[in-house]
């Protein structure tokens, strides 16, 4: 500076209202029903339900229920106030004192808690944004005997003696699209993403079995209910047989003078296509990483956090890592908490970590690069193909004679469906189908119906050309433009037979 600074005046300044309004806004609906499911099992819950608000079959609303300790009055009148912390526990998921305001209002705009405690008045609030200036959120409460009937009518499929029901309002993240099937197949592809999502985020405290978390589903003008779909837990960690000769394998660092020991792990290649290493149903690349948990809540799942650059040679090196003692001290929790930051001092530790056998941390990373390579050496010894269903069983066992079928993975199954123009075939990763377009069923076999087993020949040689794309979590950017190749020149093969056949019988158009 060019010369000292004279301090004039001092003052507080606080907050603008109006940033409760951004608070949560990175949280996706995942992360926002996993914050409310960490309260529920801060409170002791034994059943939790996730349930869809649905008018017929479009989604409008979303409930959680537990049956929790449940709060008083001025337990929830504490909870309802934007950024008040609480004094959390050492075994507490709970780490900010937003989490159920900025995940309930970031999926919507309106947020209704009924809750009852043993020994206390039944009591509730709702929690909405304020359309004024002011920007304050605005916090109404209910009577005691309405909330007392809202609990007694949930019939969530356990008792609710006590617990709380957290209610989601006009959602703001639900599908706008007006079509009813879209929205029903985002119903049902949001219920599988929760299904997986939360069992591997919970899966050490599901793995223990006193707790129970389901998805399910409530019609709101008739009040019946669908079939609630267990969680079940997803372990990142749940091989049969480790990738590498040593491993898993302990390997301890020292910060601030305490010692700190984290589990490194390489991952089989034959166990690649199992939920515990996919992570989503699209499967994506973040498995590879670290594993970072917080009172046994899955925080993080996979990356590198600057200790090394992810490559695709390191796809089956794994770290479970948990924050306790000295390690806490040096890494910060987003809001979300989807994902952790390291300091500069504990990533040292981490890269000068060794374990009892003298092996370090850049030598996990070259066992699990040297694991990589042997998988390519392997698939180079051996033709391996994947199992299916839909095409004939003699063709099946031809294949068996030439080649390693591996039936340890899902079977692709081969199906005829209605697609839409464009499209003669689909590749769908998470039903593990290949679809063929019905549309030219007719144009190939003479036959109007497409029954189980009609066309064995186009299912074989479909088969044969697609099931690379099946061999993997996910379809990359190479595979995505042999796709296009293959679907552009299948498309209009199939208009050329179809044209073909119309001309031949006469009929002059589409079949």
């Amino acid at each position: 500076m060019a010369g000292e600074l004279h301090v004039t005046n001092t003052e507080e300044v606080p907050p603008d209202p109006a940033l409760a309004r951004y608070i949560g806004l990175h949280h996706s609906l995942l992360s926002a029903v996993a914050d409310i499911v960490d309260n529920s099992l801060d409170a002791d819950a034994r059943h939790i339900l996730v349930e869809f608000q649905l008018k017929g079959r479009v989604p409008v609303g979303l409930r959680i229920i537990d049956d929790g300790r449940g709060m008083s009055d001025e337990t929830l009148r504490s909870a309802v106030v934007m950024g008040r912390v609480r004094a959390y526990g050492q075994g507490d998921l709970g780490h900010f004192g937003v989490g159920l305001k900025a995940a309930s209002l970031s999926q919507a705009r309106e947020v209704v808690i009924l809750s009852r405690a043993r020994g206390y008045t039944p009591t509730g609030r709702s929690i909405r944004h304020s359309e004024s200036e002011s920007g304050n959120p605005i916090v109404s409460t209910f009577s005691p005997q309405d909330v007392g009937a809202g609990l007694d009518a949930a019939q969530p499929g356990f008792p609710l003696d006590h617990g709380t029901i957290i209610e989601w309002n006009q959602p703001t993240r639900f599908p706008s699209d007006p079509d009813p099937e879209a929205q029903a197949q985002w119903f049902d592809d949001t219920t599988a993403d929760l299904v997986l999502g939360l069992g591997t985020r919970f899966h050490r405290r599901l793995e223990r079995g006193d707790t129970e978390i389901r998805i399910g589903s409530r019609e709101v003008r008739s009040g019946r209910s669908g079939v609630a779909k267990r969680v079940s837990a997803v372990d990142p960690f749940g091989y049969s047989r480790s990738g590498h000769s040593g491993y898993p394998k302990g390997i301890t660092g020292t910060i601030d003078g305490m010692r700190f020991t984290y589990a490194a792990h390489i991952w089989p290649n034959d166990e690649r296509s199992s939920a515990g290493f996919r992570l989503t149903r699209k499967g994506d690349d973040r498995g590879q990483g670290l594993f970072i948990y917080r009172s046994d809540r899955l925080l993080q799942l996979g990356g590198w956090n600057r200790l090394v650059a992810p490559s695709e040679d390191l796809r089956f090196a794994r770290v479970s890592l948990d924050l306790t003692g000295a390690v806490a001290d040096h890494a910060r929790i987003n809001p979300e908490k989807s994902g952790v930051e390291f300091d500069e001092t504990l990533i040292e530790a981490i890269q000068n970590s060794r374990s009892d056998d003298g092996t370090s941390f850049k030598g996990f990373l070259r066992a699990a690069q040297g694991a990589d390579k042997e998988s390519h050496r392997r698939l180079a010894r051996t033709v391996e193909v994947l199992p299916a269903v839909g095409i004939p069983v003699s063709a099946m066992a031809s294949i068996r004679e030439d080649a390693r079928v591996a039936d340890d993975e899902s079977p692709i199954t081969v199906k005829w469906r209605r697609l839409p123009d464009g499209e003669f075939f689909r590749v769908d990763l998470e039903e593990r189908d290949l679809l063929l377009n019905v549309r030219f069923h007719r144009a190939l076999t003479g036959r109007g119906f497409a029954s189980g087993t009609s066309a064995p020949l186009v299912r074989t040689m479909m088969y044969l050309l697609t099931a690379e794309f099946f061999d993997g979590a996910f379809i990359g950017r190479w595979e995505r433009k042999k796709l296009a190749v293959l679907q552009d020149a299948l498309w209009e093969a199939a208009l050329a037979e179809e044209q073909a056949v119309a001309r031949r019988d006469g009929s002059g158009g589409e079949l």
